[in-house]
């Protein structure tokens, strides 16, 4: 067995590089999910004799082993780069201002940093806040909401004053959910919350290029929603200049559900199609001239003006996550061209992800990361199989032949992408849309050849106010993605509400993923069997069957298909949503109470639990809550004491045949003391 790894792993030698960039990924990830592992239960000391035993492992095979010596040490280097780096980022971020731990309103100065059409308002992004009337003036950036369609008048550098009203960041809403605070916490932000009063203007400020940029790209928005409304306006700003926030709901929940929902990112389809635009027409341009077409290398001149002309259209996009990842490949492909050599396109993509991660490493946790990369890479691994297997699908020429590539590759790139980011769709989203490869198979075609092309003509045409027939022609395209889109959502069985699957299953599967992407001969198959094994995970992932949320005073009882909500006030609807993805259901029945001595019974399999929440007395449930710092219970099942509730502010309780147990709710990382 040994004797075979090595010789697979000297076939594979060109490829021992791409693992690198892979175990950086995973590096970055352990260190965020730290956290939540010493939450529960495992020990730094753990860690460190793992290390150990695994360093003198490898520094074993030194002088018998060479190749493996090499790779494992360059391995246990990249995890350890991936560590280092994302604790100097958190670390940094800890000097700047610490988050509000109170909601509170505040009479505020600031600078505008950016403006993002929402529904019926805009979202501002404020720098350089000043507290009026108070000498605490130590916010960092602040994330407002504003109503009203005056609110996208602001422009970047204004400097405004109005008051607001702050709420803390929100961590994660259950535990081993998506931390919705870590993003803004790292990116300086303090709170968020929304403005009381009108704001008022105290002075503009001219800003430099990219600020000027940004101020380009409300200009095309208000232009784009007073030619074709604000349905079909906001679809084609998020696919043009990446404004998302503004689509309608219901509009961008049937895109979802019907497994459509990336063409609404700008990514490697836009950015690819601006390269060529400008490499192919900078080069008929040049050529027009004999004195320059003798004088320089015109091949290098329109790569190097595809880049800048790409670089712009980046920055005036947004530059999210799957752009500046098309960005940097579409980069080393006219690099490339320029050099007069081939891009490699996995080692492209690997240096994509981790030039994004060298500067940004919270967003390895991103579903825009994870959705974005590993579509990229089984197109890119699917593609060098398609080319090993040709003969499956014949090499004659001509029209029909032509017509059943298309068709074929289609399908094929269709169902690859569908199949592989379900898992990722899944552990953000807790749903799978079935008819994802349907709906693919006729919005990618109509976006690569109308939508795309229309968009970025009406792009260059809009200076001129000339792009009005342009822009209505992409509507018409718009509006039969979306009435598609509405018309498969409403079919049978449109999508599967799964429930929430474990962080482990995920990492499972990942590393099955990356085996199959990444190697090249035929024990990548083996990949297939760590899949299979991650799949059976999720499937087992349990699901909680009591909570209890001490932050908003709720609770969820699980009965049956059906979660039973308790508490004094109404919760929001994007918690209740969010309960009711993690157990994959989608009904729910609420009842106000007073949250106060009461006990509740739990149904697991043919027994019968009890869980109490003990405010003046104990009791001798099975499953004991204390709330009160005052009373203190012990019995023989579980207690949930106060301190744990004020420590980590959510609790869940899973019960099997014969015992139940608890887990608690992870210390953000902006409140982990020094």
């Amino acid at each position: 067995m040994f004797t075979y790894f090595i010789k697979k792993l000297e076939q594979e030698y060109h490829h021992l590089s791409l693992w690198y960039f892979v175990f950086f990924f995973y590096g970055i990830a352990f260190y965020l999910k730290s956290v939540e592992l010493f939450n529960q239960g495992v020990s730094f000391n753990s860690c460190f004799i793992t290390s150990s035993v695994l360093l003198y492992f490898i520094f074993s095979l030194r002088k018998k082993e060479k190749l493996i010596f090499s790779l494992f040490l360059t391995i246990l280097f990249s995890f350890a780069s991936g560590v280092v780096i994302t604790h100097f980022r958190v670390t940094n971020a800890k000097t700047s201002p610490r988050p509000i731990s109170k909601t509170n309103v505040f009479d505020i100065e600031a600078k505008v940093l950016e403006v993002k059409p929402t529904i019926g308002g805009s979202q501002l992004i404020l720098d350089n806040v000043v507290i009026l009337n108070k000498n605490d003036n130590n916010f960092g950036k602040i994330k407002v909401s504003l109503r009203g369609e005056s609110s996208l008048d602001f422009l970047k550098n204004d400097v405004i004053n109005l008051r607001v009203q702050l709420f803390p960041l929100n961590s994660a809403l259950l535990p081993g959910g998506y931390d919705f605070g870590l993003y803004m916490y790292l990116n300086d932000i303090t709170a968020t919350g929304f403005a009381v009063s009108s704001p008022k203007v105290i002075k503009s400020q001219s800003g430099y290029f990219y600020d000027k940029l940004q101020n380009i790209r409300g200009i095309i928005y208000k232009e784009l929603i007073r030619i074709l409304g604000p349905d079909q306006g906001n679809f084609v700003a998020a696919i043009l200049i990446g404004e998302t926030k503004a689509i309608n709901k219901h509009m961008a929940d049937n895109m979802r559900n019907s497994g459509i929902a990336h063409i609404l990112s700008v990514s490697g389809l836009h950015l690819s199609l601006v390269a060529m635009i400008f490499f192919i027409s900078s080069r008929f341009l040049l050529n027009c001239s004999n004195y320059l077409s003798y004088k320089i290398n015109i091949k290098v001149a329109a790569g190097i003006i595809s880049i800048i002309g790409s670089f712009g259209y980046l920055l005036l996009s947004g530059a999210n996550i799957a752009a500046t990842r098309a960005f940097i490949m579409t980069f080393f492909v006219i690099f490339a061209i320029i050099m007069e050599r081939s891009a490699y396109p996995l080692r492209s993509v690997m240096v994509a992800g981790t030039c994004i991660l060298l500067f940004s490493p919270e967003y390895v946790l991103h579903p825009s990361f994870q959705l974005s990369f590993s579509a990229v890479l089984c197109l890119i691994s699917g593609y060098e199989l398609y080319l090993r297997n040709q003969k499956l699908i014949g090499r004659s020429k001509g029209i029909f032949a032509s017509i059943k590539l298309y068709v074929f590759g289609n399908l094929y790139s269709s169902f690859l992408g569908s199949i592989v980011t379900a898992p990722f769709v899944i552990y953000h989203f807790y749903k799978f849309a079935t008819y994802s490869l349907l709906m693919n198979l006729l919005a990618v075609p109509l976006m690569s050849f109308f939508m795309m092309p229309l968009a970025i003509i009406s792009l260059v045409l809009m200076p001129f106010n000339a792009c009005n027939y342009s822009l209505k022609l992409l509507g018409f395209f718009v509006k039969i993605i979306t009435s598609s889109a509405e018309y498969v959502v409403n079919l049978p069985i449109s999508t599967i509400d799964t429930g929430y699957i474990t962080d482990f299953s995920m990492l499972i599967f990942t590393f099955g993923f990356f085996w199959i992407c990444l190697w090249q001969t035929t024990w990548r198959y083996f990949g297939l069997l760590i899949i299979l094994i991650s799949l059976v995970m999720m499937y087992l992932s349990p699901k909680p069957d009591f909570i209890y949320d001490h932050r908003i005073k709720a609770i969820g009882v699980k009965n049956k298909d059906v979660i039973d909500i308790y508490s004094k006030y109404r919760i929001s609807n994007f918690t209740q949503e969010y309960w009711l993805g993690w157990y994959g259901t989608k009904k729910s029945r609420y009842f106000e109470t007073e949250l106060k001595d009461q006990l509740f019974e739990l149904a697991v399999s043919d027994e019968n639990f009890t869980v109490s929440l003990n405010y003046t007395n104990c009791s001798d449930a099975k499953v004991q809550i204390i709330m009160s710092p005052k009373l203190v219970c012990n019995n023989n099942g579980l207690v949930v004491n106060y301190s744990d509730l004020v420590n980590f502010g959510i609790v869940l309780v899973f019960c099997q045949k014969s015992s139940c147990y608890a887990k608690f709710g992870q210390e953000p990382i902006w409140k982990i003391k020094e």
